[in-house]
């Protein structure tokens, strides 16, 4: 099985260097587009966002909204109540926070691995900066009920962790690990704040080169004679999210359409946020494959949940 996933990255790797150097345009074209869409519209959305959370974990502010969300967090998805931080922050800051808060939390036995997996199918999510900034207001220049899309996104993920809560967690995860999760408490001081800044930065550049490489793997395969152009939009946002929902705003079809695909496109993800979960988790012995069947299921509730709102409502 290695031998064959070896020379498998083998031969992607060999046709890579072919297509850089048959369609050098391509790849300059998709490169810098990949790098003024990470840092035009990526950093001002994600920047603040990391920089604010990391502060809130280091400061432990998070213990005041305790008593409120987690006998929710209980009853819902039976997690203990350390399960509060990674789904705070894979909504307040964006993929792929919420998987590196779960990667921590289970690396310190706060959670078992399947409820650390459990975790990871619903907490990783886009940040509202990003959908309302990017994906509402810039791309699909919408001037109203801008809420709609966030809305079903993160409706559609909580909806996707009960309907998998049966299939990852055990019968008897009532009887999880009820430790009082307590992450150092840090004063705040300058070094504090240069520290969350350099961490926050380090994860943007890791967004950004993921960014980069999957754009130009989207910009060949723009190149395909697909004359089906939904199909090429899906495909597109299938592998590099935010090219996929900066092409499919291009396309002459209604409102309400791009809205429902975009709303499945963000709930998977797509196959770059993928890569840069799967660099979070991986060293912890959480299963990638895992999380990306669990975002497929997520963008397919999303589908039907965006069509039962637009289309029989």
């Amino acid at each position: 099985m290695l031998l064959m996933k070896n020379k498998f990255i083998e031969i992607l790797l060999f046709l890579s260097i072919i297509l850089l150097i048959i369609a050098p345009k391509t790849a300059f074209a998709a490169t810098s587009a990949g790098l003024i869409l990470w840092f035009n519209t990526i950093i001002p959305s994600l920047l603040p966002f990391l920089i604010v959370s990391s502060l809130v974990v280091k400061l432990n502010l998070l213990k005041h909204f305790d008593r409120f969300l987690e006998p929710i967090v209980y009853k819902l998805f039976k997690l203990p109540p350390c399960a509060i931080y990674p789904i705070f922050f894979g909504i307040v800051s964006g993929y792929p926070t919420g998987a590196k808060v779960t990667a921590d939390l289970y690396a310190d036995k706060y959670i078992t691995k399947k409820e650390a997996e459990y975790l990871l199918s619903f907490c990783n999510n886009c940040n509202p900066m990003f959908l309302i900034g990017f994906v509402c207001i810039s791309q699909l220049k919408m001037s109203k009920g801008i809420w709609i899309i966030p809305l079903i996104v993160y409706l559609s993920s909580f909806m996707s962790a009960l309907f998998l809560r049966p299939f990852l967690l055990d019968k008897n995860s009532e009887t999880h690990n009820t430790t009082k999760y307590s992450p150092k408490k840090f004063r705040f001081s300058l070094e504090l704040f240069d520290e969350c800044i350099f961490n926050s930065c380090a994860i943007l550049l890791k967004v950004g080169v993921y960014i980069i490489i999957f754009s130009i793997i989207a910009g060949f395969i723009s190149l395909i004679p697909i004359h089906f152009e939904i199909g090429k939009a899906l495909l597109i946002g299938f592998v590099e999210l935010t090219n996929g929902i900066s092409y499919l705003s291009t396309l002459t079809i209604t409102e309400t359409t791009k809205i429902v695909l975009s709303c499945t496109l963000i709930a998977f993800g797509g196959l770059s946020i993928s890569a840069q979960t799967s660099s979070v988790i991986a060293n912890k012995g959480l299963s990638s494959i895992k999380y990306i069947l669990c975002k497929l299921i997520n963008a397919l509730i999303a589908f039907l949940l965006s069509l039962l709102l637009f289309y029989f409502i």
